[in-house]
Order: structure tokens, then sequence, then C-alpha cells
């Protein structure tokens, strides 16, 4: 499933449902609705600003898709818990909410890493710390 992962892209430009009134056309008359917001549901998940790029963040898209004959959300594919390796708490998160994310990860795997990210204090950027 790791494979599928993806980099994220980094822009000062938020991503547009359409490039251009061109592309509004092309994608109206030959494309599907749901294939089209299905593109932009994912370029909105894999952009950041490049205030972030830092991070070289990964992500794995994985959407709950919609059955449209039943009505029925699918499922998402499962990992095996070996394969969490490692979790970054945001520095803004509140303590509680951190502690319930712990809680979950080391249910999942109790040798994954947990970090926390704290503000470095020479330079404009976060660095990872270990969670106590």
């Amino acid at each position: 499933m790791l494979i599928l992962a993806e980099d994220v892209e980094y822009t000062n430009n938020r991503p547009y449902l359409y490039e251009s009134h061109k592309d509004f056309l092309i994608k109206s008359m030959f494309h599907k609705t749901e294939d089209i917001l299905a593109e932009y549901t994912k370029k909105i998940t894999k952009t950041k600003s490049l205030e972030w790029a830092y991070e070289e963040e990964v992500r794995l898209y994985m959407p709950i898709l919609v059955n449209l004959f039943e009505g029925k959300k699918s499922h998402c594919l499962t990992y095996h818990d070996d394969e969490l390796v490692s979790v970054f708490l945001g520095c803004k998160m509140p303590k509680e909410t951190k502690d319930s994310i712990v809680d979950l990860a080391i249910k999942r795997n109790p040798e994954a890493k947990i970090y926390e990210m704290i503000p470095d204090p020479h330079r404009y950027k976060l660095k990872p710390k270990p969670y106590a």
C-alpha cells in the first residue's frame, strides 16, 4: 500500500478546480463529474504552501468512495501494524488530542516512534522532539 504514497507539491498558489476556461470546457464536455472531483480532491490533498516545504512530506491518498449502486461507503485499505513506524504531532495540538493519538498509535505498534514538533529556536521552522 505504501508504494502508492506520493510527494506533496509545495507551491505559493492554491489549486484550482479548473486551470483555465478551456480546461473547464473540455472537462465539462468529456469527463464525468465524479472524475473531475476526484482529481481535484487528490490535488488539494497533495498540495501545501511553500512555507511547509522543509517537511518533505509524503502522503498516501485513499479516498472513501461511495458505492453508487447501494449508497454505502467503501472500506479503505488497511495497513499492517508494523507499517506505522512514526507519528509526528503538531506543535499547537492540545495535549488531550496528542495523548489520544499516541494511545491509538501505541496500540497499533508499540515500537512506533512518537514525536512532537517544536519551534526551532534559531530558524523559522519546526523540529521533531521525542514525545514524553
